[in-house]
């Protein structure tokens, strides 16, 4: 005779009952494993055992951002070398003021980059983001002969961003989405 809560130790003796179904009926004991249903934010997958990989999700990859990445370039190389044995999609969020060596490499392994446009005239890129417009251009021109996909992107602040003249940077290079992401 069975009496009390059923409790499931795993291997390691931690208590992993939450993760089953227990019933009883007289004779008779049965243990189920819960339903586990892993979702991101393109698909899902009913949890069976195998491991979750890209192949389970339509679309998808990493993208590396915040601050500027390319302050922290091998250890996004690296990943990025990692994602890519891995069929994983690898997309870099930058503002395109560093080309350096190292910044070249990392673009190897890169599929797509979001190029943050802060201004459009070199007096205001001068003046509130402390370097020339030539930067991020030599970085998109860079990006457009080693035919790396890219998205502009640019946050309008009012009075100094909110116009049309970003057009203009996306017109004169192939390359680019058509579509500028206006944050």
């Amino acid at each position: 005779t069975i009496s009390g809560t059923a409790k499931i130790l795993d291997a390691d003796g931690n208590d992993v009952t939450g993760q089953f179904t227990v019933t009883g009926t007289a004779g008779t004991l049965q243990i189920r494993r819960r339903s586990l249903i892993l979702t991101s934010a393109d698909a899902e997958k009913v949890y069976d055992g195998a491991p979750l990989t890209t192949a389970d999700l339509p679309d998808g990859g990493i993208t590396v951002s915040g601050g500027e990445p390319l302050a922290q370039v091998d250890f996004i190389l690296e990943l990025f070398r990692l994602a890519k044995e891995k069929g994983i999609h690898t997309c870099l969020d930058t503002s395109g003021t560093i080309l350096n060596e190292n910044a070249k490499k990392l673009l190897t392994v890169t599929d797509r980059v979001l190029l943050d446009v802060k201004y459009i005239n070199d007096a205001d890129y001068t003046k509130y983001a402390g370097c020339s417009i030539e930067k991020p251009l030599e970085f998109l021109a860079y990006l457009q002969t080693q035919k790396i996909p890219v998205t502009l992107r640019q946050v309008i602040i009012p009075t100094l961003t909110d116009n049309e003249e970003i057009r203009e940077i996306n017109n004169n290079y192939r390359g680019i989405d058509k579509e500028t992401d206006v944050l």
